[in-house]
């Protein structure tokens, strides 16, 4: 079997790879958070599902300043040249929604763009 490792960011940028044994294994983040919360064991979990357990002290983080890699929101479209409006309000939405959530705590900061 594949060893399971958690891929970790420090505070200065460093990077490491911990292996660990899972007690419990899930594609569902809803089913994660829940176990976290009986006890199961420890997960790295988005920080979205887990802000308001973390505030009201249901969950501790364990590493503090230690954080996975940040997941990706991307949005695929024909071209900029003949966007329709909606779309563009669609994408300048969905940019301030995260920004604000990254503001709150609530997820992190999206990585600078690399757009072309």
């Amino acid at each position: 079997p594949e060893q399971a490792l958690w891929q970790l960011t420090g505070p200065g940028g460093e990077r490491v790879r911990v292996p660990h044994q899972p007690r419990l294994v899930a594609d569902d983040v809803t089913a994660l958070v829940g176990a976290a919360l009986r006890g199961v064991g420890c997960a790295v979990l988005p920080r979205l599902a887990v802000h308001d357990a973390l505030a009201q002290g249901a969950l501790q983080q364990l590493l503090p300043g230690w954080s996975p890699p940040a997941g990706l929101v991307q949005a695929a479209y024909a071209s900029r040249r003949g966007m329709r409006p909606a779309v563009r309000q669609l994408l300048d939405f969905l940019a301030q929604g995260f920004a604000e959530l990254a503001a709150q705590g609530r997820c992190l900061q999206a990585p600078a763009s690399r757009a072309g």
